[in-house]
């Protein structure tokens, strides 16, 4: 069962626009990891700021105003120009290369704005050091070659 609901508001608190992500049902032992993982990400300018939590309900985030790879491209990545697909598999290594295991790899999580692509929605990242069977396959590849199966 799905319990996140994605909500959009183009308000201002400290003149920015932010997104609200609110949950029903998540744990917040959950929702404290998976905002503390977007903030360390956002501190190597992988995704946007979380700017506050009450981590039992809602995160909120900078807005990054533009569509998911899904919006762009659906679920083929050949459809993505190499440079996209390298940015992808950049911020998934750079993100295991400082501690998050990253692994729901699928196009609604990252946005492209202005050329530049960013993550969000750290719900299942962990900081586990055993990589999963598709990061091991991913990184043996050395490049973007599929989105995850496990989370389509």
């Amino acid at each position: 069962m799905v319990d996140v609901k994605w909500i959009q508001k183009r308000y201002v608190n400290q003149s920015v626009a932010m997104y609200r992500k609110e949950f029903s049902t998540t744990h917040p032992r959950d929702i404290a990891r998976e905002a503390r993982l977007q903030r360390e990400s956002a501190k190597l300018g992988l995704s946007p700021a979380v700017l506050r939590t009450d981590h039992r309900t809602f995160i909120e985030m900078e807005l990054v105003p533009d569509l998911t790879l899904f919006d762009r491209y659906g679920y083929d990545v050949d459809e993505m120009s190499n440079e996209i697909r390298s940015q992808v598999y950049d911020i998934v290594d750079i993100l295991y290369q400082h501690g998050i295991q990253y692994v729901d790899i699928t196009p609604h999580n990252f946005i492209e704005h202005d050329g530049k692509v960013w993550i969000i929605d750290f719900g299942h990242a962990s900081n586990r050091k055993r990589l999963c069977p598709y990061l091991r396959t991913l990184f043996n590849q050395g490049y973007l070659f599929a989105w995850n199966a496990d989370f389509r």
